[in-house]
């Protein structure tokens, strides 16, 4: 694409975002203000100072920070190795498996020694809003992968032809000095002296060109109407992530979004009471010689307001009656804060904090915990973990840790699977054994000598399948086929046992008897 036609694309893509912006500065201002980049009153010398002075209650902020950590210990836990890759139907099934053992390990290292776990917190705080982006780098031989969390505000972006994320834009300002160094292939750009401190208005952009199957990358000056840098890449290193989005939306809604209306209630609810309380000290109308002045007049606690006396000889000072009785019962602050907890995973539970959970409200927690990601689960494995492996496979290539042979089309097309093996999903797991081993249970009390379950299941498969779900090694694990050789030759062998047994209870007997027949010939 030529640079106009990026720069029509871009300002077609900002337009749509522009109610969306819209929303998103609500919740960075009420959720989220120390991060706001949305709503700044400017810059000082020591940096931009931000809105909080409507701010009462802290609710918002508390469960937003919740809300990151928890999504952060079930989605991308802090250094573990979460990502494994598997064969589906292949008929290289065994050999393939060997080899993306190796793999994993790799993008695995590659990821817990970058900075990927401190950009990741940066990332989930944009998510709170609805929509967030991370950027994957090729780095050094010290620092091979490179993660950058870009903020939500920086960013717009158009859908493809199946509700995929098409096109990524970023506008960005920067000195026309810098360029050379931001960017390797405009090393040898020259740069005039009196245009060196020069802003240049630059937009990046990533476009997936559906003939070839390729992302274009592209840097254009905006001012100048010129592309500076035109790349390919295999895969988008502009990785978005859409919390839960309804039909012809493009960007996410977040749960902070949901819970925005709540979290103004409760904030004004706060701010009301604050108000109520400081009119304990009422507001003084003081009688002199003077008139009252609408535009002077302050209705603030403590402060005094002049009005006409009506009697010269006698002023006073009285106060203005005010109801500062205010009836907070009417508001249900309780049932404000759950709500909000609630939508924002803050609280699955009442009484979540209580120690000394039973066995049965641990479980009740987990499977409500369950039904509230699972519902984005989908989205956030297909649009954060899948693209993030692809990326550390592509940049590994690159550096030489994994094959060059390796081809990235066995994980595109689907003949080898991202498996995420993740806390959320390690519960979903445990359910599906609950389910599984509940199933059973009922089938032996309709079979208590277990030979219809026997006929029924393929026992050494389903075996192989429960440890996988219980987090058994896999090295450790037999095949199937192997459980089945192993088995039969042990029931073989129980066979030969009971044989010999037999033979000896025979010949035994057989001697019992001859002793027997010589006796009775004795006598």
């Amino acid at each position: 694409m030529e640079a106009k036609q990026i720069i029509k694309r871009y300002d077609l893509a900002y337009g749509k975002k522009g109610i969306v912006d819209a929303r998103y500065r609500e919740v960075f201002e009420y959720v989220m203000p120390d991060r706001d980049g949305y709503n700044q009153d400017g810059s000082t010398d020591k940096g931009f100072t931000y809105k909080r002075g409507n701010i009462f209650s802290s609710i918002g902020i508390n469960a937003a920070n919740t809300f990151v950590n928890r999504l952060q210990g079930l989605l991308t836990p802090i250094k573990a190795n979460f990502l494994e890759l598997k064969v589906g139907k292949s008929e290289n099934k065994e050999q393939l498996d060997e080899s993306l053992e190796e793999v994993a390990e790799v993008i695995n290292v590659l990821k817990n020694k970058s900075n990927f776990d401190q950009e990741m917190g940066s990332f989930y705080y944009d998510l709170v809003a609805g929509t967030a982006c991370l950027l994957v780098l090729k780095g050094d031989v010290d620092r091979k992968v490179i993660f950058r969390a870009i903020p939500i505000k920086d960013i717009c972006i158009l859908e493809g032809v199946g509700g995929e994320v098409s096109d990524v834009f970023r506008k960005m300002t920067i000195r026309r000095e810098l360029l050379r160094y931001q960017w390797t292939e405009l090393k040898d750009m020259e740069v005039s002296k009196d245009k060196e401190d020069e802003e240049a208005e630059i937009i990046e952009c990533t476009h997936y060109c559906y003939d070839k199957k390729i992302w274009q990358y592209y840097v254009v000056d905006r001012k100048n109407d010129k592309t500076l840098v035109e790349r390919e890449y295999e895969v988008n290193p502009f990785i978005v992530l859409r919390w839960a989005s309804a039909p012809g939306e493009i960007y996410g809604r977040g749960v902070g979004l949901q819970a925005l209306p709540d979290i103004k209630t409760h904030n004004e609810m706060r701010e009301n009471m604050l108000i109520s309380a400081a009119f304990n000290l009422p507001t003084f109308l003081a009688e002199m010689d003077g008139i009252l002045d609408p535009d002077e007049f302050q209705l603030k606690p403590g402060v005094i307001n002049p009005v006409a006396s009506t009697a010269s000889n006698n002023p006073s000072v009285i106060p203005l009656a005010v109801n500062t009785q205010m009836d907070i019962a009417k508001f249900n602050m309780t049932d404000v804060e759950t709500a909000i907890k609630k939508t924002m995973l803050d609280n699955v539970l009442p009484d979540e904090v209580r120690p000394g959970l039973t066995a049965t409200e641990v479980v009740e927690r987990a499977q409500a915990q369950n039904v509230n990601v699972s519902s984005v689960f989908g989205r956030l494995e297909n649009d954060l973990l899948f693209p993030l492996t692809l990326n550390l496979v592509h940049i590994a290539k690159q550096f030489g840790d994994i094959a060059q042979e390796f081809d990235l089309g066995l994980l595109k097309n689907g003949t080898v699977e991202v498996v995420v093996n993740t806390p959320l999903m390690k519960q979903q797991q445990q359910q599906q054994v609950r389910s599984s081993v509940a199933s059973l249970a009922i089938l032996a009390q309709f079979d208590p000598t277990g030979q219809v379950i026997q006929a029924a299941i393929k026992m050494p498969g389903y075996v192989n399948w429960l440890l996988d779900k219980m987090g058994f090694p896999s090295e450790f694990n037999n095949s199937p086929e192997k459980m089945e050789q192993a088995l039969m030759q042990q029931a073989q062998a129980q066979a030969q046992a009971a044989q010999a047994e037999q033979a000896a209870q025979v010949e035994g007997q057989m001697a019992v008897d001859t002793n027997k027949a010589e006796a009775n010939a004795g006598n």
